[in-house]
């Protein structure tokens, strides 16, 4: 693995939203949560047996 910071951040997108559950004053008027997204299947920077191995490790997420 051998990339950079900005090949990576072509690869992810980033989510923000409200987060769930209780809160207090600010309840369900910023956006508390955010969700870094990345596809491994579609990622360039990895290698077949790179992606396998981290599919494998990440398949109960």
């Amino acid at each position: 693995m051998n990339f950079n910071k900005a090949e990576l951040q072509k690869e992810t997108t980033y989510k923000a939203s409200r987060s769930g559950g209780k809160g207090g004053q600010n309840v369900n008027k910023v956006s508390s949560k955010v969700e870094l997204l990345f596809s491994v299947d579609n990622s360039a920077l990895f290698t077949e047996e790179e992606k396998a191995v981290l599919n494998e490790k990440l398949q109960n997420r």
